[in-house]
C-alpha cells in the first residue's frame, strides 16, 4: 500500500537582521520534517511571498525598517486572513504588546531572545489555532452549506415563483465577494442562498404577481414584507447562523430607510451584506426581464437613495464589466434538446411552464441535476412534451445538434 506524505504546516520568518533568521534556522532544523520553513529578510519581502504562498504562521520581529513588524502582519492579514501571526521583539514595552495584539490580532506576543522551547510552543500553538480557522470554515462554507444547499434546491423543485432570479442572485453573489475582497464571503454568499426560503408559505400566484411587478392589495404587500422576516425566523435557529439570519432581516430594507422591517436601521448601520444583497435581489429581478446587465443597473440608478451609493457603484462597474467580459469570449447561440440531453449547468434560453401556467424554469437559469430528473419524470408520465430552449457556446452547437 502507497503511504501518503502528510502535508507540512508553512511557517514564515520575518527579521530584518540575517543572522538572527541565520540562529532560528539552525535551532529549528530539527522541526524541518514537520515545517516548510521560508525566511524573508524584511516586511516587504514578507508580504510578495505572502501574494504567491498561503502561510499557516508568520513569526515577525517587531523593529524593523520601512515596514515594521505591525504593519507587516496587518498587510498579510488582509492578504491571507487565515494566517496566525505572532510578534517576536526585544521591546517587550506593554504599550507595544497592547497595539500589536489590538490593532494586528495577534495571537501571540513573544519577547527576544526566544528560547527554543518557547518559539516552538507558541508557532505549535498557532498551527492548533490555524487549524481550529480552517475546521470551522470548512464547516461552515462546505459541510453547513451543501446540506443547505440540498434543501434549497429540493424546495426550488415546489417553488416554481421564483424564477431565476434566486440562483442569479447566488451566481452573483459569489462574484461579488470575490470582487470587493469580502472577509469571509460565506455569510453573503449562504445569505444569498437562504434570503427567501420563507416564500414557501406564500401562494404561488402572489409570488408571481409581486415578481412581475403587479400592484399589490395592502394585505399582499404586507405577506410579501414579511418573507424577510419569517426567513429569518427559520435561519436563526440554526446554530452559528445569526449573521446569517441579520443579513436576510434587513437585505430589503433601503439605504434611506424604506421597506421592511419598519423602524430598522438605515444607511451605515445596515449590516454590508445586507445592503449588498439588497442591490442584487433588485437587480437580478430586472435582469430575468431581460435587461443587459448595463441597463439594469441603469435602472437602479434611478433610485439611488435605496441603495449604498458607493456599493451600487462598485457592483456595478464590476458586474457590467465581468458581463462585458463574458460576451467578447464566448459566443452563445439557442438550441431546443430533448429532455434527455440536458446536462447540469446548461442555461435556459426561454421560460418553461407547465400546463397550470406555473412557472417551472426561468430564461438565464441554470438547470440542476435534480431538476433534470424532475423533468425526465414527467416526460415518462406525459406531464411533459417538447424540447428545452437552452444556450450554449457556439463551439459546442454541432455536437449537441446531433444528439438534439
Amino acid at each position: 500500500m502507497t503511504s501518503v506524505t502528510p502535508q507540512k504546516n508553512a511557517i514564515l520568518f520575518v527579521d530584518d537582521e540575517a543572522n538572527v533568521l541565520s540562529s532560528t534556522r539552525r535551532m529549528l532544523r530539527k522541526n524541518a520534517n514537520d515545517w516548510d520553513m521560508t525566511f524573508a529578510n524584511s516586511g516587504a519581502e514578507a508580504v510578495q511571498l505572502s501574494k504567491t504562498k498561503n502561510f499557516d504562521v508568520v513569526v515577525s520581529d517587531m523593529r524593523m525598517p520601512e515596514l515594521d513588524g505591525l504593519e507587516t502582519l496587518n498587510a498579510i492579514k488582509s492578504i491571507s486572513p487565515d494566517t496566525v501571526r505572532i510578534m517576536l521583539t526585544g521591546n517587550a514595552d506593554q504599550q507595544t504588546a497592547i497595539n500589536a495584539i489590538n490593532e494586528g490580532e495577534i495571537f501571540r506576543f513573544l519577547t527576544k531572545p526566544c528560547d527554543r522551547d518557547t518559539l516552538v510552543g507558541g508557532i505549535e500553538a498557532a498551527i492548533r489555532q490555524h487549524d481550529l480557522i480552517t475546521a470551522e470554515k470548512e464547516l461552515l462554507e462546505q459541510t453547513l452549506a451543501g446540506s443547505l444547499r440540498v434543501l434549497i434546491d429540493a424546495s426550488a423543485l415546489a417553488d416554481h415563483g421564483s424564477g431565476g432570479s434566486a440562483k442569479l442572485v447566488r451566481k452573483w453573489a459569489k462574484s461579488v465577494s470575490q470582487g470587493l475582497k469580502l472577509y469571509p464571503a460565506w455569510p453573503l454568499e449562504m445569505a444569498s442562498s437562504l434570503y427567501d426560503i420563507a416564500r414557501f408559505a406564500v401562494p404561488i400566484e402572489l409570488l408571481q404577481k409581486a415578481d412581475k411587478g403587479a400592484p399589490l392589495t395592502a394585505a399582499e404587500q404586507a405577506i410579501i414584507d414579511g418573507v424577510a422576516q419569517n426567513s429569518h425566523d427559520l435561519i436563526k435557529n440554526i446554530p452559528r447562523l445569526s449573521k446569517v439570519a441579520k443579513i436576510v432581516l434587513y437585505h430589503t430594507r433601503g439605504y434611506d430607510g424604506s421597506g421592511a422591517p419598519q423602524n430598522g436601521p438605515s444607511g451605515q448601520e445596515l449590516p454590508l451584506e445586507s445592503r449588498i444583497l439588497k442591490i442584487l435581489r433588485d437587480a437580478a429581478k430586472l435582469r430575468i426581464q431581460g435587461l443587459s446587465v448595463a441597463e439594469t443597473f441603469q435602472s437602479l440608478g434611478f433610485s439611488p437613495e435605496a441603495y449604498d451609493p458607493d456599493l451600487l457603484g462598485r457592483i456595478s462597474n464590476f458586474l457590467v464589466n465581468a458581463a462585458v467580459n463574458d460576451e467578447a469570449t464566448e459566443e452563445m447561440e439557442v438550441i431546443p434538446l430533448a429532455v434527455q440531453s440536458l446536462e447540469s449547468g446548461m442555461q435556459i434560453a426561454n421560460d418553461i411552464q407547465g400546463e397550470n401556467g406555473h412557472l417551472i424554469l426561468a430564461a438565464g437559469e441554470h438547470i440542476t441535476d435534480m431538476q433534470i430528473a424532475m423533468l425526465r419524470n414527467w416526460v415518462e408520465c406525459g406531464a411533459f412534451t417538447g424540447k428545452i430552449d437552452v444556450l450554449l457556446p457556439v463551439s459546442r452547437v454541432d455536437a449537441m445538434i446531433n444528439v438534439a
